[in-house]
């Protein structure tokens, strides 16, 4: 019985083929406005999104359209995006403030978060953190991790902010 095994073993081995990863480089020359892409975002309709230090990027699979602070983005260097179940989209920008839009309406429209001022205040006591990931849950109250802290910030519906260390 051992043998058998041992055979099928290396029957299976023989016929296994190892796939080849296929992808495509995307940078300034195929038009990307900077090689410096902080995050990649799939919508649902499948559209590709580039968060850059010079602004967001949509890719269609033909044509790369940059928005940036001359086309209504309130700051070009972007880190994240984090969709809500509503199929709007967030960014936080370097500044530590996030925005929401609609990425299938054109011209975007960037929504300032009604508690920017909480973050940035709640940032200020953190000195030097920056947002890592964004969530909102069902009451309205955001939760945001730090890039190189542990813990997170809770922010209420209300704007007043603590800190959880876990």
């Amino acid at each position: 019985m051992k043998y058998l095994a041992f055979i099928f073993i290396l029957l299976c081995e023989n016929t296994s083929y190892s796939q080849e990863l296929n992808y495509t480089n995307y940078g300034i020359k195929e038009g990307l406005p900077s090689n410096e892409v902080h995050d990649i975002y799939k919508d649902s309709k499948g559209f590709m999104w580039f968060a850059t230090d010079r602004g967001i990027v949509r890719y269609d699979s033909k044509t790369f359209t940059t928005i940036n602070e001359e086309g209504g983005l309130p700051n070009s260097v972007v880190f994240n995006f984090f969709e809500e179940s509503n199929s709007r989209v967030w960014i936080s920008t370097v500044q530590n403030k996030l925005y929401s839009f609609n990425p299938h309406k054109f011209p975007l429209k960037f929504t300032p978060y009604r508690f920017n001022d909480s973050i940035v205040s709640a940032f200020t006591y953190l000195q030097g953190q920056f947002i890592r990931k964004v969530w909102m849950d069902k009451d309205n109250n955001l939760t945001v991790t730090f890039l190189t802290q542990t813990g997170r910030l809770i922010i209420s519906n209300k704007g007043i902010w603590s800190i959880k260390d876990k």
